[in-house]
């Protein structure tokens, strides 16, 4: 096996082999690219689908998963890092279900090809029209972690919806859905995505890092909100619950505030919760990934209309995917990170 650091150029693969991105040492805080290495690696036999990655997504539940506190077992040092990408079939001992040339979406994991198993992969089926970085984005499984995240509240038109890291894939969904649903959306960010953010169609915009953010989400919600879209928790969503509306409804999706630390926070008073009669609701979208033809359904056409638009921060080359990660988790992407494994630096 030949060791490469992640940011170096990679060489072309062999035939039997393929260069993959695996952890080195587990990251303490922040991720940096040195936590990361590029090696080379036998292909091997077991599996029933040999996949050739094209595009891997970048997401901050990897970093809970490095930690060891997520639903899916730890990342071990030295392991393929199992990113969710989209890849198209280049042999199959399942023809009927994945023939050849078709394309699947799964953990594929942080490299150029892999064997995987049947139960880690689904076929990935999209109206031509769609390019691949959509379809691991606004009409994949950050969109639909949002539409199932709303259903689940029940958000009905004339509602106040609050949303947090609205800047991320799921928060710009969810944000851009609630407008759709006739809601008076409210997003919270860090200031730098403010001015971007304004060209989403937010009624209103709140700097999370501002010194007076409590006060301005106070100002912002005058009678609270109907629904709240919590992908932080920490101390926005401590804030957040001083603004329970009476049966306000609360989505907990993702706690991006504690992803990077080594021990959980205090957590928030929940005696609000109980006074407002509020309820809190756990997401998990894997329950949901049954419905994604339901979700085409209502999301495609906002798409296609241009009423649904993420950005997308394209890295290109295998290499580069731990500085895309890395930077997502530092708070500088705009929307979603994706890496192009074939493209070049």
């Amino acid at each position: 096996m030949i060791v490469r650091y992640a940011n170096h150029t990679s060489l072309a693969a062999v035939s039997d082999s393929s260069l993959a991105i695996v952890l080195r040492r587990s990251p303490r805080g922040l991720p940096e690219e040195s936590d990361f290495a590029m090696v080379e690696q036998p292909l091997g036999e077991a599996g029933d689908v040999l996949v050739a990655v094209e595009w891997l997504a970048m997401d901050p539940y990897l970093r809970v998963q490095l930690a060891g506190r997520h639903l899916a077992p730890p990342i071990k040092e030295g392991e393929v890092i199992p990113g969710q990408g989209v890849g198209r079939v280049v042999a199959s001992r399942l023809p009927e279900r994945f023939p050849v040339g078709s394309w699947v979406v799964g953990a594929l994991g942080w490299r150029e090809r892999g064997w995987l198993f049947a139960d880690a992969i689904l076929p990935f089926r999209f109206p031509e029209e769609v390019p691949l970085p959509a379809r691991l984005g606004a009409l994949g499984m950050p969109g639909l972690t949002a539409w199932a995240g709303l259903n689940k509240a029940g958000l009905r038109a004339g509602e106040v919806l609050l949303i947090s890291a609205a800047s991320g894939t799921v928060g710009l969904v969810a944000a851009q859905l609630g407008k759709a649903r006739g809601a008076w959306v409210v997003g919270i960010s860090s200031a730098a995505k403010l001015e971007a953010l304004s060209a989403f169609g937010f009624d209103a915009l709140l700097a999370r890092d501002h010194p007076d953010f409590r006060i301005r989400l106070g100002e912002a919600l005058p009678s609270g909100f109907d629904v709240y879209f919590d992908n932080v928790g920490g101390s926005v969503l401590d804030a957040a619950l001083d603004h329970l509306r009476r049966g306000a409804r609360v989505i907990l999706c993702g706690m991006i505030a504690q992803y990077n630390s080594d021990e959980r926070p205090a957590g928030p008073n929940l005696g609000r919760v109980i006074a407002a009669r509020a309820s809190l609701h756990g997401l998990v979208v894997y329950d949901h990934l049954g419905e994604h033809e339901a979700f085409l359904a209502e999301v495609l056409p906002l798409w296609r209309s241009g009423q649904l638009r993420v950005p997308e921060q394209i890295h290109r080359g295998l290499e580069q995917a731990p500085r895309a990660f890395c930077a997502l988790m530092r708070g500088e992407v705009l929307g979603r990170a994706l890496v192009e494994v074939a493209g070049h630096a």
